[in-house]
Order: C-alpha cells, then structure tokens, then sequence
C-alpha cells in the first residue's frame, strides 16, 4: 500500500521527468547496471560557447558546417561519438534508466563482449567508475561475477518504460550487435581537431556532462 509521500514524489518525478536518466557526472561517481538494450549512438560537436559555457551540436554528416565536405580542414571541429543505453540500475531497486556515455565505455563494453569469460555484457552487471586519471583510465569498467539473471519483472519494467534511445539522442544510430560500435564512430577518437578548437580534449573527458 502506497502512502503520500511515495504518490506524490512519484508524480513529480514522472512530471519533471527525474529518475529517467542515471548520471555519472563527478569524480568517483559510480553505478552499477545491468545493460538492457542494444548500443544507440550520435555525433556531437562539443565547443565552448561565447558565455564559456559548453555546448554540444549534433553533427549532420555530410552537411554538417562544422566537419562537412564543404567546410574548410582548418575551420573543422572534431566530432565524438556519445553512446546510449537502456540500463537496469542496480542501486536503486534495479530501475530501468537510461545510461548516457563516450566512446571509452563503449569501447570497454565491447571488449568485454568479445572476451570468452564475459561476452554479451547484457547477460551480467558492471561497475562503472568515473575515475578521471588521464587517458583511457578516465572511466573504469569492471564486470561483476556472480550477477543474477534479469527476471521476469525487471523485464516487464524495460518493456513498460519504452524508452526510445534513438529519439534521446535526436536521431542517433543503432548498432544491431552489442560488440558492434561502429567502425565510424572509433575512427573519430583519431580526428585531427580543428586550429581554433581549444580545449577539446578537456571537453570530450571533463566537461562533457554525461
């Protein structure tokens, strides 16, 4: 039997839209999922804004002003691939949320799929650790042994949140294999950054807020 409280938080959240997404924003920030969804992903440009703020632009491709065929190599913005999942979160009574991240956990993930101890990372739960040690170290990705299997109820939950990855993320890209990334978006982490994009490595770790 619910009581007040519960009632009434529980519709301000669905009215706000809080609890949808499961952040990772600041150092040590950790969560533990169970990934519930094939990998969806979109190019995004990340700059520093005239107020200083960070801004993220998704990119068009082809067309793109930023990266396109028609824009000048000196004037080209680097593009970074921001990843999307449906997840189960473990710390909070195995909620289905959505999990938002960079190529570096994407990546991690794939390794994992394609490991014979792990494989499929849908079929056991991960940590994931917002470190912030330089490089590749900036996020930490460890599997959990003995994880259960997702059960009916928590499956009935991933099918009544309906979440659609592809329009979160304005039309991103869905990756059909959990071990496919995308030989496009790893191709970017090697992009040339433009002449007047300071700061972009700062901004595809520290500053992007997933």
């Amino acid at each position: 039997m619910s009581n007040a409280y519960e009632d009434i938080v529980g519709q301000a959240e669905k009215d706000s839209g809080g609890g949808k997404y499961l952040p990772l924003k600041n150092k040590n920030d950790k969560v533990v999922i169970r990934i519930a969804s094939e990998p969806v992903y979109i190019n995004k440009h990340w700059m520093i804004g005239a107020d200083g703020k960070n801004t993220a632009v998704n990119c068009t491709g082809e067309a793109c002003v930023y990266c396109g065929k028609d824009t000048p190599p000196a004037d080209k913005i680097k593009k970074s691939p921001l990843f999307a999942w449906v997840v189960l979160d473990r710390n909070d009574n195995a909620k289905p949320k959505i999990f938002k991240g960079p190529l570096q956990i994407a990546k991690s993930l794939k390794d994992l799929s394609t490991d014979p101890e792990w494989g499929d990372p849908t079929g056991y739960d991960v940590s994931i650790t917002r470190t912030e040690e330089p490089g590749s170290g900036y996020y930490k990705v460890v599997p959990t042994k003995n994880s259960t299997p997702i059960n009916d109820e928590e499956k009935e939950a991933i099918k009544n949140s309906n979440f659609d990855l592809k329009g979160e993320l304005d039309g991103g890209v869905k990756s059909e294999n959990i071990g496919s990334y995308s030989k496009e978006a790893e191709e970017l982490e090697t992009a040339s950054p433009a002449k007047n994009d300071v700061k972009q490595e700062q901004l595809e770790n520290d500053d992007i807020p997933f």
